[in-house]
């Protein structure tokens, strides 16, 4: 998927440290396969209502 994309949206949950760390393993698997500076990204951090 890397050498096609052209921006990178990361959603994490926000009440779910796997999930952000599991963002972050997507984030070096990229960094990896491409140059970061040259890919938009964006990192949102979702919450359920409560």
């Amino acid at each position: 998927f890397a050498a096609w994309v052209d921006a990178v949206v990361f959603v994490f949950s926000l009440e779910d440290e796997i999930s952000f760390q599991t963002v972050y393993n997507y984030f070096l698997r990229l960094s990896s396969y491409r140059n970061t500076a040259e890919v938009p990204m964006v990192l949102v951090g979702t919450q359920g209502e409560s």
